[in-house]
């Protein structure tokens, strides 16, 4: 992972206005209020790269934050609203942001959703129809899962000059599954997911519509427990009285220090995950598990599907490391120049990067990407991007960060450890109380014990989200002393 501090003008204004109010509300452990839910809002907003905040109005009520103003695509609608799910005390979001993508013809935005869906591994096996009217994009089709519906959204978003997107496609499972064994593996699920709380949600299944009712502590509980709801044989999900609590927040992972499962146990809740998700449901994956370290081989047909197997592993409970030896392997070995044009198609119409100098090489299947981005973000969707492209076997991400446009502003010890305080308290993967936090010159030390890598991942993260210049580690995962790589580390932001 790279990482590259974001702190922009408006960003490091407000966080200097919202230190004492974020140290109070820590202290007490308290949701903020409407007030301060609004400012803590802009500043996460302010501070992310995939977010133009400069157009976005923000305003809350009783935990209900609204977003009003314009954004320049699908992708940074979707993103603000993100991040604003992910903050404690947000109860509700209205997303009434208006995109105002770049002007282009229907026939241009039909011809490359077609293209987009047809170099996706994935989706080019959908028998599905493109319309366009406009900057309106409707698809119409079958699939033969929920989850699978989802993605075909989520691969057209990333075509530049879309406003709305009606997705009609039909889902007909392959297989006819009884309401109660789709029930039975939902409530698997959710049981495993270390980011729900499953004792607090009902789960009841009828003519293949899961409906979820009960109490969430947050909005991103609630989004994982959709996910969780994705398996086969589900033709849509109403979470509608799945409502959110703000009483209801506890630490935001189950403590994994006191799930103690077998590796035979931890295999099977892994191949359940893999079997529904559209991009591993056909990958041969071998899974091996020692004392909650899994370790995965075998072959999957794209890159994208290896990537995704390690964070849907990170993402079962007992997991506390994922070493990925997948290899891959595709089911037709493409040229590397027909490669290098999917690739180039793919840049040039994803909303996010499409307007800079990218320059493509392609050897032996392995793409290598060049050139000057904006933004970590930017650099982290361009890599994406090639990820996601049939043929590509690896990405070698040699994009540089323009630094007269990301600069690093030292704001000082003090402020920098009470922001990076600040994130962690509204961080979804990191408790807060492990840790201790030190700060020198600009330099983060963070010690204490963390549950799983993606604990750490997000603690590094964070921590340059709050400024800090670079970032040293001094970390013990629970349940796993003989595992001292955690242990000393150091971090900086990498062009």
């Amino acid at each position: 992972m790279l990482y590259q501090t974001r702190y922009t003008t408006s960003r490091l204004i407000l966080s200097i206005m919202l230190i004492a109010g974020l140290a109070r509300a820590q202290t007490k452990m308290e949701a903020p209020n409407d007030s301060s839910l609004k400012e803590i809002v802009k500043v996460e907003l302010a501070g992310d790269d995939a977010v133009s905040a400069h157009l976005i109005d923000v305003s809350a009520d009783n935990g209900i934050v609204e977003l009003s103003g314009t954004v320049n695509d699908l992708l940074s609608k979707d993103r603000a609203e993100k991040i604003v799910e992910s903050l404690k005390g947000v109860r509700a979001i209205r997303n009434k942001l208006e995109v105002r993508p770049v002007e282009r013809t229907a026939s241009e935005i039909r011809n490359d959703v077609q293209m987009a869906l047809l170099v996706d591994p994935v989706t080019e096996l959908f028998e599905l129809s493109v319309g366009a009217r406009g900057d309106t994009v409707i698809l119409e089709g079958r699939v033969q899962s929920l989850a699978e519906k989802e993605l075909v959204t989520k691969v057209v978003k990333n075509v530049k000059g879309i406003r709305h997107i009606y997705n009609n496609v039909d889902v007909v499972p392959k297989l006819v599954r009884s309401n109660l064994e789709i029930r039975e593996e939902v409530q698997e699920r959710l049981k495993n997911d270390p980011y729900v709380r499953e004792e607090m949600i009902d789960v009841k299944v009828k003519s293949g519509v899961v409906s979820l009712s009960g109490t969430t502590g947050s909005l991103s509980e609630k989004a994982f427990a959709h996910n969780d709801a994705l398996v086969m044989g589900v033709s849509e999900i109403n979470d509608d009285k799945l409502d959110v609590e703000l009483w209801a927040e506890s630490p935001l992972r189950k403590e994994a220090k006191s799930i103690v499962k077998s590796g035979e146990k931890i295999k099977k809740d892994l191949q359940a995950v893999f079997k529904n998700s559209p991009r591993l449901a056909d990958a041969e994956i071998d899974i091996d598990v020692k004392k909650g370290a899994v370790t995965l081989k075998g072959n999957v047909d794209n890159l994208a599907a290896k990537r995704l197997a390690e964070h849907a592993a990170l993402d079962v409970v007992g997991v506390y490391n994922v070493r990925n030896a997948l290899k891959v392997r595709p089911d037709e070995i493409y040229e590397d120049e027909e490669i290098k044009e999917s690739i180039a198609m793919a840049l040039q119409w994803n909303p996010v990067v499409e307007r800079h100098e990218i320059s493509i090489d392609v050897r032996n299947s392995k793409a290598y990407i060049y050139g000057e981005v904006d933004s970590r973000y930017e650099k982290e969707v361009a890599g994406s991007v090639c990820e996601e492209v049939l043929g590509v076997v690896d990405v070698a991400n040699y994009l540089r960060i323009r630094r007269d446009v990301e600069p690093w502003n030292y704001l000082g010890d003090e402020v920098i450890s009470s922001n990076i305080k600040g994130e962690y308290y509204n961080s979804w993967y990191v408790d807060q109380d492990d840790l201790d936090i030190e700060v020198e010159e600009g330099v983060a030390t963070i010690s204490g014990d963390i549950e799983s890598k993606r604990e750490l991942n997000a603690i590094v993260e964070n921590a340059f989200d709050g400024g800090a210049r670079a970032v040293r580690t001094r970390l013990d995962l629970l349940g796993l002393p003989d595992y001292g790589y955690y242990r000393y580390r150091e971090y900086y932001p990498l062009n």
